[in-house]
């Protein structure tokens, strides 16, 4: 209880502290970082101006800064005209597979643009604070006594993994000359299942003292479906199969169901006419009718355990459940039989594969978005099998 709202306390700091560090390493080069920490020290001993003359770099560091911050806004303030944007992103990727996908940039102004880079604006990696104080890291054990009272480990952790993402580096941009385009490739590399949400992209541009890094925002961003990982899976015969007609779901997609024929029968009312069979009609001189047996499919189920225990690897366990689920789906969608896919997260879900019903793309998607099951009772599982 003391370490909880000891943590609770900490978490403001904590993430004040990941702002400011993410935004120093995004706004200033390689030379400015040196810089900064150069001028921080010799304040640090440069404060008795009678002993020291490390006052005098401190201030010819910060007139530097000075100046390179006035010349960023300069140019801020010249990057008026901005190009078009459009961004072709892939619909689904994978856990920890890179991907690079392209960048078309238009310059429809009648002056060219000189501009450095482009780079991709992840989501905030910071965790909320219920996430912060519920979620514990893997290797939280191994951790000093005192970093695991203010609960350091599990906040790199989650930060580590907040994004969803580790972008590659800015990719370069030509000169666009007036009504130029440019086509460049951005490398991302996914961490976490479920939507991955880029908020937009920015277009670099830099001062001559090369110390920090201008930004402006271009598009609207969009987002990717990022699968869990999968393992390579045999073939799974399962009993069951199609009955009386077979053929598959591809069949009855393609053509309809076909009914097996049980024989005749007279004539009911209510039976539809398309079953009438003229030639016995005119044979017998009543109306007959055809009789038919209805097909049916197997049914499978696929059961997804949501109810982690408590503990630091209860995380880690449930990502390994949802791959091999996962994996599980493609084996199990082929042939004649119906696949439903049961787990608990807000409340009990149920979805079918196969004869027409759910793409095996879908069950992907809905994996993909599983999260842990913590409030309701494992007795809503029981009762949903």
């Amino acid at each position: 209880m003391i370490a909880r709202l000891i943590r609770s306390f900490t978490y403001r700091g904590l993430r004040l502290l990941t702002a400011a560090s993410h935004e120093f390493q995004r706004n200033l080069t390689p030379l400015g970082q040196y810089l900064f920490a150069l001028s921080g020290a010799a304040l640090l001993y440069g404060v008795d101006t009678r002993q020291s003359l490390a006052y005098q770099l401190f201030s010819l560091l910060t007139a530097l800064f000075v100046v390179a911050g006035g010349a960023l806004l300069v140019n801020r303030l010249r990057l008026r005209r901005l190009p078009t944007l459009c961004a072709e992103l892939p619909r689904i990727a994978t856990v920890g597979q890179a991907f690079d996908y392209p960048i078309n940039l238009h310059n429809p102004h009648p002056r060219p643009l000189a501009l450095l880079a482009l780079d991709q604006r992840l989501p905030d990696p910071r965790p909320s604070r219920q996430r912060f104080l519920t979620t514990p890291a893997p290797d939280e054990g191994q951790a000093f006594a005192f970093d695991r009272l203010l609960g350091y480990p599990r906040w790199r952790y989650l930060v580590s993994i907040g994004s969803g993402a580790v972008s590659g580096t800015p990719a370069d941009l030509p000169l666009l000359a007036p009504g130029g385009r440019a086509r460049v490739d951005l490398h991302l590399t996914p961490l976490r299942r479920g939507y991955l949400h880029l908020q937009h992209w920015e277009l670099l541009f830099d001062e001559p003292l090369g110390l920090l890094t201008g930004r402006r925002r271009l598009g609207k961003g969009g987002r990717v479906l990022v699968l869990p990982k999968r393992y390579p899976v045999g073939p799974i015969v399962l009993p069951g199969s199609r009955h009386y007609q077979p053929g598959g779901i591809t069949q009855a997609a393609a053509v309809g169901e076909s009914q097996e024929f049980v024989g005749l029968r007279d004539y009911r009312p209510g039976d539809s006419p398309r079953h009438i069979h003229w030639r016995s009609w005119a044979r017998s001189g009543k109306p007959q009718v055809r009789e038919y047996q209805d097909e049916f499919f197997t049914r499978h189920a696929l059961l997804l355990d949501t109810f982690a225990a408590e503990g630091p690897d209860a995380e880690a366990t449930f990502e390994c459940a949802v791959s091999v689920a996962c994996s599980l789906i493609e084996p199990l969608s082929g042939g004649d039989a119906l696949l439903d896919l049961l787990f608990i997260g807000t409340e009990a879900y149920q979805f079918t594969s196969g004869r027409g019903q759910l793409d095996p793309l879908h069950l992907h998607e809905l994996l993909a978005c599983a999260e842990v099951c913590r409030c309701a009772p494992f007795r809503q599982l029981e009762e949903l099998v």
